[in-house]
């Protein structure tokens, strides 16, 4: 007898006024769960791989309630302005151990830029890691070098307006070795994060590329729970044999009719749950916190601080349901409406 798997298709519009002034200082918005929230820096050597060295930032649930201490936004003086929510050298709450939430960023994204989607997960009892992925983001290491991102990853936009196989094609040398450096991190963080870590209990966000790297890993790791992305889409071979994993992929409106053939191309061959997810007014980098902080880069029709709290509402309840089996909540609910 065959399953039959739900397939969800949401369109979720909301309007606000966009284009805010950047101001002297910016405050990230708050975390909202029960947890305060800690985060670290480390950088982890490859010698494998001419010595790849791979930054990531660990955000965590802290002892205590919720405070917002000022500590760095990032090792930039173009940040200097940020605020955020989370302290440093402060111990692991009380707690189990969590899920883990590993960050794949965009191409040309430091691993800061998900900071407020970060701490907020963080604030509700995961582990939440995000990566610098040299060549493919944009790196700021410890002691102020920089790599920058590889010009031979960018498409251009004629390349992205056209057949899709070709696209598939130009990102996987940056997918093979984006999935290859999450994998070197995670098997670090078992031993960094041991007996505060649920392994067992993975999930993943990507964003755009990160999107792709993100999706190819969770096909390799039985431990891989759910997958997210944000106008971010698995490999090729991947979307059309199905993937054991439930998806959702977010997306904003306007698409080329490129990219919505291969956002509907995970359904036929599904193996497990899959959302599509539109999002009016949204913009490529909503789930970032860059619209907020360089308000003058991005004219997204939604405010940055109403896409922050959506999107970080939508990543929550379905890591919720996927990774702690909790009864979905109404953000969860009003998706599904929409079947």
């Amino acid at each position: 007898m065959k399953i039959q798997l739900p397939f969800f298709f949401v369109s979720i519009v909301f309007y606000s006024p966009a284009g805010l002034a950047q101001s002297d200082s910016t405050r990230l918005p708050a975390p909202t769960g029960q947890y305060g929230v800690g985060s670290t820096i480390k950088e982890y050597t490859d010698a494998s791989r001419q010595n790849r060295i791979l930054p990531v930032q660990v955000w965590y649930p802290a002892q205590g309630s919720q405070v917002e201490t000022w500590v760095p936004y990032a090792n930039s003086v173009d940040y200097k302005h940020v605020q955020v929510n989370n302290q440093t050298n402060v111990g692991f709450a009380k707690i189990k151990k969590c899920p883990l939430v590993l960050i794949c960023p965009g191409r040309g994204v430091e691993k800061f830029a998900y900071t407020t989607l970060a701490t907020e997960l963080a604030s509700h009892g995961y582990v939440v890691v995000s990566i610098d992925m040299p060549e493919i983001g944009y790196v700021i290491y410890q002691n102020g070098n920089i790599v920058k991102p590889n010009p031979n990853f960018r498409p251009s936009r004629e390349l992205m307006m056209g057949d899709y196989a070709k696209v598939d094609e130009f990102f996987e040398p940056a997918a093979n070795m984006g999935k290859t450096d999450v994998s070197f991190v995670l098997n670090h963080l078992k031993s960094d994060w041991k007996g505060k870590v649920d392994f067992k209990r993975i999930a993943l966000f990507g964003h755009s590329l990160g999107g792709r790297i993100a999706g190819a890993f969770a096909a390799l790791d039985p431990n891989v729970k759910a997958f997210i992305s944000m106008e971010g889409i698995p490999p090729r071979q991947l979307r059309y044999e199905g993937m054991r994993v439930p998806m959702a992929l977010l997306y904003s409106t306007g698409q080329p009719d490129a990219a919505m053939i291969n956002y509907r191309s995970v359904i036929e061959g599904r193996k497990a749950d899959v959302y599509l997810l539109e999002l009016e007014g949204f913009g490529h980098n909503s789930l970032t916190d860059f619209p907020l902080i360089t308000p003058s880069q991005f004219k997204y029709r939604i405010s940055p601080q109403k896409g922050l709290e959506i999107g970080r509402k939508i990543v929550l309840d379905y890591f919720d349901v996927y990774l702690k089996q909790k009864t979905r909540s109404f953000q969860f609910e009003k998706m599904e409406a929409y079947r």
